[in-house]
């Protein structure tokens, strides 16, 4: 923490520095010896100020100018780092100081002064105390009062400092005392978390101040106040306002810091990565690790996978004990991941278990193994990683895993259970990262059954609540519900503002699948068909990717021939660059495709591929394969395979596709039982099967 300013000080010395009490007596040898030091201490050769005040002190005890001497004295000794001396030759200067010597309050401060910042606080606080006891009208007594806030801001006690400094600006308005004091109360309110406190304090603080040094603090402060509340345009404004003050200071280099996380947390990748690599040019200090993780998310989260890992490796490397380092580990997992090279992250995972680790990071590193389990398909294996780690004593791990459970239900089809699983999540606390996750998977389960208001609602808490990790998806899920609203020329204003963050920003990218759509409304298939392509040559590994190039094979079908279309998927279907999920989902099209084309076996090929790489898929693709049956007349195996989609909404959708086959046969008693056990499912098919039940009653009792 800052403490009053040498510069400060040593301008307010030479206001206070009397002239020498030129008493008849007094020799030209003690003038010119108190002159001497004068000189050499205004101008910091601290030194010769020092060596020639103990010699004066030395031939001259008894002179009137002794004491101002003594005081340079230990001023000098204090610049030159050695405060035991300096606070000695105080001690020897209290001891022989007469009771009414102007002096004494002065004397009393700087030994407070010293003393707070040599961390001998109760030294400090009896000095300031004695101070304003006995000289409570002195010229000091701002700077006494001052001095008490900081030794209790020094021993972490906010709300003593809080009061303190507030007496300083209540008692001396308008001094210099009550700018430090603004300054220091903005920095208490900070620390106690209450940001909006110390915005209010520090704004208009900030503004005021022209002493650059001190202006750049409390612009950092500022900074950090706003950059906590998620208001990140303004806390790079304010750190922007740091560094014109004072570039060079120790503020200026926390502030190159504070703009790059700032833009990190905004979401503004390029403008964090240039303030970021500002800021380890000049070595990077305590914050290095943290610049470096940034740069690491940034760079993956515009496609330099490569460059990201290798960020994140040298936060490994360099800083092993740091909290990120561990993080670093688990993003460069994530990028395997990505990379569908599902093996290496899983001997990275297994890797870290022999780290130093306590409980509850075991625990999460157990549910990463369910999240890679998730990734490659298997639902069981990571339903079942996920109801362990349920069960664990760490809250924030029972709050994952449950929303990992939502997740896994999610993939298996099964909406309801994920909007429980998220639902307890999001109440277990709502203000984790994993909470606003939830209450985003929420969102986009409102938006797929037809509740826009409440995704639009979810959607804009999430973004009120200024998370980078989700704010994008929320902004695009946003601009979705528009769409699907029927508002249109909303969502393409609100998709035009994203795009001019930036255009090469992912985002960008991303909502051109969007504008995708937009235009397809508009009827205008061009424009659809460029803002795809803009999607894969930009964001080729995104979710609106797949979306995208299904959209444009959709668009290609229309004019050229479902060959042409099938051949120009196949190249993607084998890449393994794309994600697998990507993979799966092509190979799925390309067996509608040929079954389209009534060409069923290279139908069924395409089928058993996409569950095989995606067993998640599995619901699906089991009531597909069945179809390809039923069309080719082989209804006993058409019955038999739509029996066997078991995930949801498939199981429904089987049964009752088995249920109308048994009715074509003649099978009503068979077909009954399927239709009872849609009824049991309680979903929205259960309203039809009741009524193909009372119509298979009645045609009973009519053959009676």
């Amino acid at each position: 923490m800052s403490h009053v300013k040498p510069a400060a000080v040593l301008l307010g010395l030479a206001l206070w520095l009397p002239a020498p009490a030129g008493q008849a007596a007094e020799s030209a040898d003690v003038v010119a010896g108190y002159t001497a030091v004068q000189r050499a201490f205004l101008r910091e050769a601290f030194e010769d100020a020092a060596a020639m005040a103990q010699a004066f002190a030395t031939q001259h005890p008894q002179a009137a100018e002794s004491p101002r001497v003594e005081i340079w004295l230990a001023l000098s000794l204090d610049r030159l780092q050695r405060t035991q001396e300096a606070l000695e030759a105080l001690e020897r200067l209290k001891r022989r100081l007469p009771p009414a010597h102007p002096d004494w309050a002065e004397v009393l401060y700087w030994e407070g002064d010293i003393s707070r910042r040599a961390y001998q606080v109760v030294r400090a606080r009896m000095a300031f105390q004695r101070l304003l006891s006995r000289y409570p009208s002195s010229t000091w007594a701002p700077q006494a009062r001052l001095g008490l806030g900081l030794v209790a801001l020094h021993q972490q006690v906010f709300d003593q400092a809080l009061d303190a400094f507030r007496d300083v600006v209540r008692a001396h308005p308008d001094t210099p005392a009550a700018r430090d004091a603004l300054l220091f109360q903005g920095a208490c309110h900070l620390r106690l978390q209450q940001h909006d406190q110390a915005v209010a304090v520090l704004e208009p603080l900030v503004a005021q101040l022209r002493e650059p040094v001190m202006a750049a603090q409390a612009a950092v402060y500022l900074g950090e106040s706003l950059t906590a509340l998620g208001q990140y345009d303004r806390a790079a404004a304010a750190y922007e306002r740091a560094l014109a003050s004072a570039p060079e200071s120790m503020w200026g280099g926390l502030a190159r810091f504070g703009l790059g996380w700032a833009w990190f947390r905004a979401g503004r990748c390029r403008e964090s990565l240039q303030a970021f690599d500002e800021f380890l040019g000049t070595g990077g200090g305590r914050q290095r690790p943290e610049a470096l993780f940034a740069q690491g998310a940034c760079l993956r989260t515009l496609g330099r996978e490569s460059e990201g890992v290798k960020r994140f490796e040298r936060v490994m490397g360099e800083s092993p004990q740091h909290p990120l380092a561990l993080e670093s580990a688990l993003a460069v997992i994530d990028v395997l991941c990505e990379q569908n090279r599902f093996g290496d992250a899983k001997q990275r995972v297994h890797a870290l278990f022999g780290w130093p680790i306590d409980e509850r990071t075991r625990s999460q590193l157990q549910l990463r193994l369910g999240t890679i389990a998730l990734a490659q398909g298997n639902i069981a294996q990571a339903r079942t990683v996920c109801e362990l780690a349920a069960k664990s004593d760490d809250p924030s791990v029972r709050q994952a895993a449950v929303s990992g459970l939502g997740d896994v239900a999610l993939a298996g089809g099964d909406s309801q259970e994920a909007r429980q699983r998220y639902d307890e999540a999001l109440t277990r606390d709502p203000n984790t990262l994993v909470g606003r996750y939830a209450r985003y998977q929420l969102g986009r389960l409102a938006l797929q059954a037809g509740k826009f208001d409440a995704a639009m609602a979810a959607f804009q808490e999430v973004l009120t609540a200024g998370d980078a990790d989700l704010a994008d998806d929320a902004t695009l899920a946003l601009a979705l519900t528009y769409l699907q609203r029927g508002e249109v020329e909303v969502a393409r204003t609100h998709l035009e503002a994203v795009r001019g963050r930036g255009p090469d920003e992912p985002v960008a990218a991303r909502a051109a699948y969007y504008l995708a759509l937009a235009s397809l409304e508009a009827q205008d298939g061009p424009a659809a068909q460029r803002f795809c392509e803009e999607v894969l040559r930009k964001a080729p590994r995104s979710e609106e990717a797949i979306d995208a190039r299904l959209l444009l094979a959709d668009l290609m079908a229309q004019t050229q021939p479902i060959r042409e279309v099938m051949a120009w998927l196949e190249g993607a279907a084998r890449s393994q660059a794309l994600p697998v999920r990507h993979r799966a989902k092509i190979a799925k099209r390309l067996g509608d495709l040929a079954r389209q084309e009534d060409a069923y076996p290279e139908a069924l090929r395409w089928y058993d591929e996409a569950e095989r790489i995606l067993p998640a898929l599995r619901g699906e693709i089991a009531y597909r394969v069945a179809s390809c049956y039923e069309q080719v007349g082989d209804f006993d195996v058409a019955i038999e395979r739509y029996q066997a989609a078991r995930q949801p909404p498939w199981r429904v959708r089987g049964l009752l596709a088995a249920a109308k086959l048994l009715e074509r046969q003649e099978r009503w008693d068979a077909a009954a039982a399927l239709y009872k056990r849609v009824v049991e499912e309680g979903t929205v098919e259960a309203a039809l099967a009741r009524e193909r039940l009372v119509q298979l009653r009645a045609e009973d009792r009519e053959e009676e």
